[in-house]
């Protein structure tokens, strides 16, 4: 299947046609100065260490408050199957949490001039979600994007790169 650029350079329009190539390059600029401003923050160490930390600390947290409020060994034992759930779904929230923060930490890295272009890219994948996810109650919105979403929600992501370009249009504003 042809684009439709494909079609504005066969009818005659190839101004619209070289304008939508660059919105596109513009587009894969921008995702790719994210990803590299992943590799910039060293986010892969960083996330292999929380990785390794995060369950680490729980646990220990875990054990400390443990022994602190039961004082008998059969409570203790009563407390650890529903204990070691309640650690799985700590960790897997706060490495979730820890993930998402990296994101915006990368979207930190895409150049000025390209924010528009990637708010557009987002707030379009932001529609796509809404569609593939057919959740329908905000609880089930939450859990989801508590334990299984490693990405911000687009529509979050959107708000930080408007409020970075009103930041940007006050500063050329002021100079």
């Amino acid at each position: 299947m042809q684009s439709p650029g494909f079609f504005s350079l066969l009818l005659g329009h190839p101004k619209k046609y070289l304008a939508m190539i660059q919105r596109k390059i513009n587009q894969h600029k921008a995702i790719l100065q994210h990803e590299a401003a992943h590799l910039k923050n060293h986010d892969s160490e960083r996330l292999l260490a929380a990785c390794s930390a995060i369950p680490v600390i729980t646990h220990l947290i875990f054990r400390k408050v443990n022994n602190f409020f039961t004082q008998s060994s059969f409570m203790k034992q009563f407390l650890k199957i529903p204990g070691g759930i309640g650690l799985i779904l700590a960790n897997v929230a706060i490495f979730q949490a820890y993930k998402r923060h990296r994101e915006y930490k990368a979207d930190e890295g895409i150049q000025d001039n390209l924010l528009k272009v990637f708010n557009v890219f987002l707030k379009n994948h932001a529609n796509e979600m809404n569609g593939v996810t057919k959740l329908r109650t905000p609880l089930e919105k939450r859990l989801f994007h508590i334990f299984l979403n490693s990405h911000p929600w687009p529509v979050d992501r959107v708000k930080r790169i408007e409020k970075r370009i009103r930041k940007l249009k006050i500063e050329q504003e002021l100079s």
